[in-house]
């Protein structure tokens, strides 16, 4: 796989939608992923995903997600599997997702830069609360998994 040059982690500030913010600042602070030059903490982008997903290198998408598993449960997609939901069914706290985005992309015929999507199995959503304790005390180990996945 490409080396990701890219992080973009897609939230909002309702409960545990704001995963993706707390893993990609993990990240970012402890240097997990050195060769990345680009952090981006994205507040329920839309269709603005699309130029982002669009600019530089290799992107790794973090979002969190209802998929049906265990509380901080990841999984690892390629855009094509998560626009084909091949292997998990997905649901987005966001009324346009980061698989929409994707499937924009390919009906346009949108080469976009290799992508690694991570969501991440949320436990609720409610407005405006904090981020569950439950996933909260996970996040070392997300980021220790998302380490790992990118170095194979």
């Amino acid at each position: 796989m490409d080396t990701i040059s890219k992080v973009i982690a897609i939230g909002s500030p309702h409960g545990d939608d704001q995963v993706a913010w707390a893993i990609a600042d993990h990240l970012h602070v402890n240097n997990l992923l050195p060769r990345v030059t680009e952090w981006l903490c994205l507040d329920r982008p839309g269709l603005s995903l699309l130029p982002h997903l669009q600019s530089g290198g290799a992107v790794l998408v973090i979002d969190a997600a209802d998929f049906g598993q265990q509380i901080g449960d990841v999984c690892f997609l390629a855009p094509h599997e998560l626009m084909l939901n091949q292997r998990v069914k997905m649901t987005s706290g966001h009324s346009w997702g980061v698989q929409d985005t994707f499937e924009l992309a390919a009906a346009l015929s949108i080469e976009l830069p290799v992508s690694v999507v991570c969501a991440v199995q949320l436990e609720q959503c409610c407005p405006l609360a904090d981020l569950s304790l439950s996933l909260k005390d996970q996040i070392p180990a997300i980021a220790q998994a998302i380490v790992e996945r990118l170095q194979h």
